[in-house]
């Protein structure tokens, strides 16, 4: 993964973004349009990893897990969850917005099957990759999920993505749910440095990335063969 300092100056930032692929027109840096799918991209994101030697590592940040924050509990999904996921991944008004574009989950039976291939997955993907549920502290109800994956097309940069229930936005829970998995992220070694991308007239995306405190720095259709806003937090962005 690319690691630019901290403290750059604006000109030393422009070049790490010329340096990563970008352009400047009219002062918006633009990715290159470049648009190849990885192979074998699974659904919603669940990948693994075939690296005997870093397994260890993997686990024991797993093991990390769950966070807290004043009202919610992050930690892994269970397929005891299929109902709630469902409330979640099966309705259009989420899965409207969602990176790369997909159809929403069918049935509880379904999103059964695909929480399943998330808890097989994720004791070994590399830390910070993964997928969480988010509950409520005061009633245990799960309102959301959470994600940390690779972006295609080269599978280096870190996405940050997050995902709530319609009855539960406005409350506040994505932006906190996500400045705590940020900062476990930046705990985690080597990772300088996440983004996000939302469509461009997904304003409350926009704003929950902005909230959580990620700096605009281009548009692209460089990832999901979409033309997307993207959002960028960097280590020392974090007090």
């Amino acid at each position: 993964m690319y690691s630019a300092p901290a403290s750059s100056s604006s000109d030393t930032a422009e070049r790490h973004l010329e340096q990563r692929g970008f352009t400047q027109i009219s002062t918006r840096a633009v990715y290159p349009a470049r648009t190849e799918f990885p192979a074998g991209q699974e659904f919603f994101g669940a990948s693994w990893i075939t690296c005997p030697d870093r397994v260890e590592r993997a686990y024991r940040s797993y093991m990390t897990l769950p966070l807290t924050t004043d009202r919610l509990v992050i930690r892994d999904w269970t397929a005891d969850d299929a109902e709630a996921a469902y409330q979640i991944y099966g309705s259009s008004d989420v899965t409207h917005w969602l990176t790369p574009a997909m159809d929403r989950v069918a049935d509880e039976a379904a999103m059964r099957s695909v929480l399943q291939a998330w808890q097989e997955a994720q004791p070994n993907l590399i830390p910070p990759r993964g997928r969480w549920a988010v509950e409520l502290r005061s009633d245990g109800r799960v309102v959301g999920g959470l994600g940390i994956r690779l972006l295609p097309p080269y599978r280096e940069d870190l996405e940050l993505s997050w995902q709530l229930r319609p009855e539960e936005w406005g409350h506040g829970y994505a932006t906190e749910a996500a400045r705590a998995l940020v900062e476990w992220a930046f705990s985690q070694d080597g990772t300088d440095e996440l983004f996000a991308v939302a469509r461009p007239s997904n304003s409350r995306a926009i704003a929950t990335a902005e909230r959580i405190g990620m700096s605009w720095v281009g548009e692209t259709t460089k990832y999901y063969e979409l033309r997307l806003q993207v959002y960028r937090i960097r280590r020392g962005d974090v007090v």
